[in-house]
């Protein structure tokens, strides 16, 4: 079967189809679809206003909100994300008592990475890097035995890049562990 395009009504009929069929892969994150596993979607969208406010994020809400998911859920290029990294690391821990201790840690250490994160690349502090060495070096700390010591890290490195007094580009692996302690692998 051939398809004529130089009719008007085919060409327009076949470019309706194929803006749908690629309408159709957009994620939309409404209210209706926000996953259970991440934290509230409320959280992300007072932050976001906040942001847009004071001129930081000029993003849309749905776009910010496709960003605070994929850092939880993870993507195609960082497949990790952080909800399956906090897991791991609370699996690594010895007692129930050490896992109730650093929950709430990663918990509010996922929030304050990601609403940050989430903003264009112009204003944000925290950027992709950052999070990728953070990932890598967590997962050290778990061989390491040093999941505690590296939180209490990753929390003081996050607020001193929101107060200013580190840039993202300081975030580098030998900040967290020699050269030697890992492989480049």
């Amino acid at each position: 079967m051939q398809i004529d395009f130089s009719n008007t009504v085919v060409t327009r009929l076949f470019l309706l189809l194929i803006c749908s069929a690629l309408a159709a892969c957009v994620t939309h994150v409404g209210e209706n679809k926000w996953p259970p596993s991440l934290p509230d979607r409320k959280v992300f969208v007072e932050n976001w206003q906040i942001q847009r406010d004071a001129g930081t994020n000029d993003s849309s809400l749905d776009n910010h909100l496709v960003w605070i998911r994929r850092f939880y859920e993870g993507s195609v290029l960082y497949p990790i994300g952080w909800n399956q990294m906090s897991d791991s690391v609370l699996e690594s821990l010895d007692t129930q008592r050490e896992r109730q201790a650093l929950r709430p840690r990663l918990r509010e250490l996922g929030l304050a990475i990601s609403i940050e994160w989430a903003q264009n690349n112009a204003h944000r502090k925290i950027n992709s890097s950052a999070i990728a060495v953070w990932g890598g070096a967590l997962r050290t700390a778990v061989e390491e035995n040093q999941q505690f010591i590296f939180v209490e890290k990753i929390e003081q490195d996050v607020a001193n890049l929101l107060n200013g007094n580190l840039k993202s580009s300081e975030i580098v692996r030998e900040r967290y562990y020699p050269p030697q302690d890992y492989d480049n692998f």
